[in-house]
């Protein structure tokens, strides 16, 4: 509930005291799972060198305990990693494993997610057709299924992809859909994400005025939040946007 509702330093506290008390049980899966979430926290407070090491070691035990399911979500979750680090090859590879498993596991939440990162990984590599295709691929499992948080992520990607590809109507449309679904949805985390790039689309297109309010939003739920990486890259745009409005 925590992590949901982007209180990150409780969800921290939270995962990291339930993790003590799984090992302290001998509880090997119920540690696996607690590492693994609580590396997820870690990534969205941009703490990659702690999420890293604590998905390894929860990959590996989930292993050892025989959940597949969960070494696949485990499996994703380092894709992402990867993706941050800019190991785009990387990170497909274990996007289209863990793709693997969790499809043939009728699993399609879990693949719209995999579908997601390895959209974006393809979108880091040039490969723009495949990307947005698989983008659209995410966004339809997840609409099919009911997953508001895996459908949110799928079009913050899809957003990115067409930004980058140079349609930014298309980008703007997308990015504004996944604000207003994860503001609904409560997902404060990706509600800043996405108000972030539409502020920096709205200002790259001259509309300093719309771009404003979202970046002051994006930049106050960043700091809230504990997101250094996002909260320097909204405070560049902001000043940008305030220099130009005088």
């Amino acid at each position: 509930l925590h992590l949901a509702a982007g209180r990150l330093r409780a969800a921290r506290h939270n995962l990291q005291a339930a993790l003590g008390r799984f090992e302290e049980l001998g509880e090997g899966w119920g540690a696996a799972r607690a590492r693994a979430d609580l590396a997820w926290v870690h990534r969205d407070q941009e703490r990659p060198d702690r999420a890293r090491p604590l998905l390894e070691r929860a990959l590996v035990d989930l292993r050892a305990q025989g959940d597949h399911l969960s070494a696949a979500d485990a499996i994703v979750k380092l894709g992402w990693l990867d993706v941050d680090r800019g190991t785009a090859a990387e990170a497909r590879t274990r996007f289209v494993q863990a793709l693997a498993i969790l499809r043939n596991a009728g699993r399609r939440a879990g693949e719209s997610e995999a579908l997601t990162g390895l959209a974006v990984a393809c979108q880091d590599l040039g490969r723009w057709p495949e990307a947005r295709q698989l983008a659209d691929q995410a966004i339809a499992l997840a609409r099919q299924v009911g997953d508001r948080p895996r459908e949110v992520h799928a079009l913050l990607a899809l957003g990115a992809i067409e930004q980058a590809s140079d349609h930014p109507r298309d980008a703007r449309a997308t990015l504004d859909m996944a604000r207003k679904l994860a503001r609904d949805g409560g997902l404060p985390v990706e509600e800043a994400r996405a108000a972030s790039g539409l502020g920096q689309l709205l200002l790259a297109s001259g509309d300093g005025v719309g771009a404003e309010p979202m970046l002051v939003g994006a930049l106050a739920a960043a700091r809230r939040m504990e997101m250094p990486a996002l909260e320097a890259e909204v405070s560049s745009a902001l000043g940008l946007c305030l220099a130009r409005l005088g």
